[in-house]
């Protein structure tokens, strides 16, 4: 065999397991021993890809299909993962390459997503706020290269999809991110009748139309 010939050989082996590594990982990364949660995990997303809602279809498939590698975790006792400012029951998503978020993403990254157990236990209270589908959207956002530098926007967008999933689920939906500013814009799409609109900048862009005023929506109150 030519040098030439390992050469190309070795190029592409590097590009088959870049791909088959990429897209949404369902299996736990080494050292995880959690098979209630991936089980469970497994089932959810096979919810999530029949859903009646065409939106959180696409979350699944865009998921599925994108550039970057998905893990999903458990937050477990264990502190490293667990939400930087320290809560254990708060779900995040990290990018793999530790760079910070602010830096935001323009070309695919690695992303681990990090859910309480109960984000993927059917009639739990993580399960019917969406969780999942909050992170599922930072995720996407990262393995696509679409992640703003924004937390607002960033917010914002997950949100939306988190508010998709809680018209469904029966949660109240959310109005605010943990108090720090409105998230009124699933309110605002449904009230000019634009969620297709809204939906398609979450899986073609990374910015997010201009925020509605909370008095457009009818809102009230905030929700975590």
């Amino acid at each position: 065999m030519t040098n030439l010939l390992r050469s190309v050989l070795a190029v592409l082996a590097s590009a088959w397991t870049c791909n088959a590594a990429a897209g949404l990982v369902t299996e736990p990364p080494a050292g995880v021993d959690e098979p209630r949660f991936y089980e469970q995990l497994r089932t959810m997303l096979f919810e999530l890809s029949r859903s009646k809602d065409p939106f959180i279809r696409r979350l699944h498939e865009t998921a599925k299909a994108s550039p970057g590698a998905i893990h999903i975790r458990p937050i477990t006792d264990d502190r490293s993962t667990w939400n930087s400012d320290g809560t254990r029951t708060r779900g995040h998503t990290d990018p793999d390459d530790r760079r910070p978020k602010s830096e935001g993403r323009s070309k695919p990254s690695d992303a681990t997503v990090y859910v309480p157990p109960e984000a993927v236990e059917p009639g739990k209270g993580f399960w019917k706020s969406g969780t999942l589908v909050h992170e599922l959207t930072h995720a996407i956002d990262l393995a696509n290269g679409r992640y703003n530098a924004k937390v607002t926007i960033r917010e914002r967008r997950a949100t939306f999809m988190q508010n998709i999933w809680r018209s469904h689920s029966g949660a109240a939906l959310r109005t605010s991110y943990h108090n720090r500013f409105p998230t009124l814009d699933y309110q605002e799409a449904v009230r000019r009748g634009a969620l297709e609109d809204y939906a398609r900048d979450i899986f073609t862009r990374s910015d997010f139309p201009k925020p509605p005023a909370a008095s457009a929506t009818g809102a009230t109150r905030d929700d975590d």
